[in-house]
């Protein structure tokens, strides 16, 4: 699963939330979070900007291996996206693609809202409709 940089700050910011709930199931190894590297320094910016400069939760998560961290997707790629109306959220889409995985989590709503307009190989789901299929997915036994 490929997570926007608004879920991993929210996770960071504010724990108990669902997005901290679902890194937690990241980091027991329920799911691959994936990330680039355009995410993780958005995140520590966001997080520095925001909250200031600390950034413990952020550290534990990455001393905890909770993110695949991914190059970022060559300029090309994203230029695709861009062209396509996406602007500053390209790389993030770009990235998504890239990753192979089965969902994008985001709570950007444009993203949510725009992104299946196209034939991608994922889902774009919100941090809470994520979440629900983790639990649905733990309860059944898969």
């Amino acid at each position: 699963m490929f997570l926007d940089s608004n879920v991993i700050f929210s996770a960071v910011h504010s724990p108990q939330a669902t997005p901290g709930r679902l890194l937690r199931y990241a980091t027991s190894g329920t799911f691959r979070a994936v990330i680039c590297s355009t995410v993780l320094r958005e995140v520590v910016r966001n997080l520095d900007r925001k909250v200031g400069p600390s950034l413990r939760g952020l550290e534990d998560l990455i001393r905890a291996g909770t993110f695949e961290v991914m190059p970022d997707p060559p300029p090309p790629e994203v230029e695709v996206w861009a062209a396509r109306g996406f602007g500053t959220d390209s790389i993030i889409v770009a990235a998504a693609f890239a990753a192979d995985v089965d969902y994008l989590c985001t709570g950007d709503r444009g993203l949510q809202r725009g992104l299946p307009a196209y034939d991608s190989p994922f889902e774009i789901v919100s941090p809470s409709v994520l979440l629900s299929l983790l639990v649905e997915d733990q309860s059944s036994g898969r």
